[in-house]
């Protein structure tokens, strides 16, 4: 397990958005596909991409910043659009609303 320093900055947008339900940490490492003693962010996606799944989008934490900002922005919409982006993945189609059309236009614009 390699364990990396957090920033402030880091750790104040984590913990803002877990306050509001929007990530968790787990213990799974998804890069290594196996469970360790390490924590792990990530959002929630359950019945986002697929049907009756479980499901979650990990992240690094110094993405937390981003996926902020998304969630300000257009609300659980955004950082759906996020997590499509970041999986080049569309949701089910009911997620696709127009708050979801907003953010992932303008994520992709700010991507490029």
């Amino acid at each position: 397990m390699i364990v990396k320093p957090l920033t402030i900055e880091d750790c104040e947008h984590l913990f803002w958005l877990a306050a509001r339900d929007v990530v968790f940490f787990g213990t799974y490492d998804e890069g290594a596909e196996d469970w360790d003693a390490g924590w792990h962010p990530a959002v929630n996606c359950n019945d986002t991409f697929y049907y009756a799944s479980a499901d979650a989008c990990s992240f690094d934490p110094h993405e937390a910043k981003e996926i902020r900002s998304a969630f300000e922005r257009w609300g659980w919409a955004g950082v759906v659009a996020w997590c499509a982006l970041k999986r080049n993945e569309e949701p089910l189609p009911h997620l696709r609303t127009d708050q979801y059309l907003k953010a992932i236009s303008a994520l992709l614009e700010e991507a490029n």
